[in-house]
């Protein structure tokens, strides 16, 4: 991981470009799409991973999203 400016910059070896997310609180839809297809990962199976890790870290027992 590293960070210019506003934005991290995450690599791994077996993606084709990395992945860029801005540094702030609210990451837009359009951002985490495009990262999704970087990793070829479908949206539902990215919001099985977020509760997942959520109710592991935080002890939340639901995850409220809102998608457009």
């Amino acid at each position: 991981v590293r960070q210019k400016g506003s934005h991290r910059i995450y690599w791994r070896s077996d993606l084709k470009r990395p992945l860029v997310v801005p540094a702030k609180s609210k990451v837009s839809f359009t951002v985490v799409t495009s990262n999704l297809k970087t990793l070829n990962i479908s949206i539902e199976e990215y919001l099985r991973i977020l509760e997942t890790r959520l109710k592991k870290s935080a002890g939340i027992s639901a995850v409220s999203i809102r998608w457009p």
